[in-house]
């Protein structure tokens, strides 16, 4: 059985094929817009799954992975991609020297038609400004909350959780849910808790 990834992001791409998995990537053409009440994790599953489906619909005989990424201030306030700069500058204000969120949600579709979703949530805080040598790298461009944590100008800090569910793809959780659809789980990934232990990665 064939494995889809259903993103554009070389990082998802990149932590993919770090944990051994093989698939190939069919990005998917979904509008990533919030509605008002939504939490992350019921956005971030949403999306997640509109991607599967939609790549779904032209890949039915493969098992099908999406994911998507949220950051939320400390206040609630969900943050996407930046369209600019100025959004970007703006985004980080917004977050400096205060606790945020990023949560990145999961679906994953088996060709029988049986979908699984789940997300997971990890703390940061944002280091304080000035941030415009970050900013004029572009390294923010393409990523929620105008920052990666993995670029080396990166002025986030983890506090608490998953450092590859800030990057976009909580790879033991992946395999669970994976394996949940008959796809095997490469030898770099042990069951349970000790898979989150002990799966390092390299720089995505």
């Amino acid at each position: 059985m064939q494995l889809v990834l259903a993103s554009a992001s070389p990082r998802r791409k990149r932590l993919l094929e770090q944990a051994g998995f093989e698939f190939v990537v069919d990005a998917p053409q979904v509008a990533e817009v919030a509605a008002s009440y939504e939490a992350p994790h019921a956005l971030t599953t949403r999306l997640a799954l509109q991607k599967v489906l939609e790549v779904a619909r032209r890949r039915p005989d493969a098992c099908v992975l999406g994911a998507d990424t949220v950051v939320v201030s400390g206040a609630g306030v969900l943050l996407g991609k930046p369209r600019d700069r100025a959004h970007a500058a703006a985004m980080l204000a917004l977050l400096q020297s205060r606790v945020h969120f990023v949560t990145t949600g999961v679906a994953v579709r088996h060709p029988g038609g049986a979908c699984f979703v789940e997300s997971q949530t990890s703390r940061l805080i944002l280091r304080e400004g000035p941030h415009d040598a970050y900013l004029d790298s572009g390294q923010w461009q393409g990523k929620a909350g105008a920052y990666g944590i993995q670029d080396a100008l990166a002025p986030a800090v983890l506090q608490s959780g998953r450092l590859d569910t800030v990057i976009g793809l909580p790879v033991c959780m992946v395999a669970d849910l994976l394996e949940r659809c008959g796809v095997p789980r490469p030898a770099a990934l042990v069951r349970g808790a000790k898979c989150e232990e002990t799966w390092q990665m390299t720089s995505p």
